[in-house]
């Protein structure tokens, strides 16, 4: 047996049309349609059990947006700042160490092939871009700033397409767009019949 919310919600008319608003937007990201609807839900008199099972969440959600919109009124079904670690390199930065990955190495005047992590946070600490910089920094920085990944999708997309199975070409239907269209249909190499697998 479910008990009863401490938290009763009692709406003003201007809180009942702000959250009717947001619990029938196709605008407003998810999550506040959700919280509106929580609370809308709580106002009618449901208790956190039904109001989960109906909007398809778990109770301590319920239970949660209940008792902040008690608290703060509409305020309350805000996202909160999240704690957390601060960043520690402006994203100016950041962009600018992935530029500079993007580049070959001699550009940049070093005697270099290609860029490595270690190599690469040395000379952006050497161009002033950042005060200190770890490789392993660097490294965990997305795989798009990196040239020799960007080379292997390279060669790996060349071979795809220099290297195509056979296909062949269907025509559908006869309408006027369909008629110059045509849909491409990979096929797999098919034993004939008779032959065994060896």
């Amino acid at each position: 047996m479910s008990r009863h919310s401490p938290f009763v919600i009692v709406l003003s008319e201007g809180d009942r049309a702000e959250l009717v608003r947001r619990a029938g937007s196709y605008s407003e990201p998810y999550a506040v349609v959700v919280r509106a609807k929580i609370v809308l839900l709580a106002a009618d008199g449901l208790e956190n059990v039904e109001i989960a099972a109906r909007v398809g969440v778990c109770v301590d959600v319920v239970s949660k947006w209940r008792k902040r919109f008690c608290q703060n009124r509409i305020g309350g079904l805000a996202d909160r700042k999240r704690v957390g670690r601060r960043r520690v390199f402006a994203a100016s930065a950041v962009a600018e160490i992935k530029a500079m990955a993007c580049e070959p190495p001699t550009c940049r005047g070093a005697p270099l092939s290609r860029w490595s992590s270690k190599e690469l946070a040395d000379q952006a600490v050497a161009e002033s871009v950042v005060a200190s910089v770890s490789a392993s920094s660097v490294r965990r920085w997305p795989p798009d700033s990196r040239p020799h990944s960007r080379a292997r999708f390279r060669r790996a997309f060349a071979h795809q397409h220099l290297c195509p199975r056979p296909m062949k070409t269907i025509c559908p239907g006869r309408s006027p767009p369909a008629a110059v269209l045509h849909r491409r249909v990979y096929t797999k190499h098919r034993r004939p019949q008779g032959q065994s697998d060896r």
